[in-house]
């Protein structure tokens, strides 16, 4: 079975705002991004996390 079987997968109008509530929660965001020289491999997944995926042409959004 693959791993989208096991990861909840959400979508939300007010997204950044739901990100706040979730900081507030205690969840760390955790944004993908072409520019930055962290590896994915490296991150500690095992706490309460969000993993913020953008679309391949643009990205997540500088508003995040």
């Amino acid at each position: 079975m693959g791993a989208i079987f096991r990861v909840n997968i959400e979508r939300h109008k007010e997204f950044t705002q739901k990100l706040l509530e979730l900081k507030e929660k205690g969840y760390k965001i955790i944004v993908t991004s072409l520019q930055t020289n962290k590896n994915f491999y490296d991150l500690n997944l095992k706490e309460k996390c969000v993993v913020v995926i953008g679309n391949e042409s643009k990205g997540v959004s500088e508003e995040v």
